[in-house]
């Protein structure tokens, strides 16, 4: 919910971003969205690789706390080589970990349960999403972008903490297993 909602602030309005801040075109700003979804794909071939080497529930926090560096290069940098750079990679990173966190989210609930367990993912992450778009617009014509990256940022942050904090030290501390990679 938290990812949901943070995404759901920025991420709609990236193609706005893209134009107010820098200028671009359409044709470019079209561009930039096809090279990001050719990077997210890759992203996601890589993302087994990465969860065979560290478990899938550390691979997710791992990639969404690399990702929220160029959150703020795309937010702050002065270049628009540089927030292009970072649009690419934040995209790349996080939806790296979609995948990784749903199946461990289904390894998670009995048989029984995985459709229940989905369509709460998915409700969630739907409704947080759309609820933020609207805070978003809000924001956006009272402050601009200055308060859509911050709030982002934060809901990133927060996310992936709460999932180190339940998922990798507290499964370690219940199963007297090190809380290292090599757990």
């Amino acid at each position: 919910m938290i990812i949901g909602f943070g995404a759901g602030v920025l991420v709609p309005f990236l193609n706005v971003y893209l134009r107010t801040r820098f200028g671009l075109s359409d044709v470019t700003i079209g561009f930039l969205f096809a090279f990001q979804s050719v990077f997210m794909a890759l992203a996601t071939l890589a993302g087994p690789i990465v969860a065979d080497r560290l478990g899938r529930i550390r691979a997710v926090v791992l990639v969404q706390f690399l990702s929220i560096p160029f959150l703020v290069l795309l937010g702050y940098a002065p270049f628009l080589s540089l927030s292009a750079a970072g649009f690419l990679a934040r995209a790349s990173l996080m939806n790296m970990a979609n995948p990784l966190y749903t199946a461990f989210a289904m390894d998670s609930v009995s048989t029984e349960r995985r459709p229940t367990a989905s369509a709460l993912m998915q409700m969630s992450w739907q409704g947080t999403r759309g609820a933020s778009a609207l805070v978003s617009g809000q924001l956006q014509e009272t402050a601009g972008f200055s308060a859509i990256f911050p709030i982002t940022i934060g809901c990133y942050l927060l996310a992936s903490s709460l999932i180190y904090t339940f998922f990798v030290r507290g499964s370690a501390e219940t199963s007297g297993e090190p809380s290292g990679p090599a757990a």
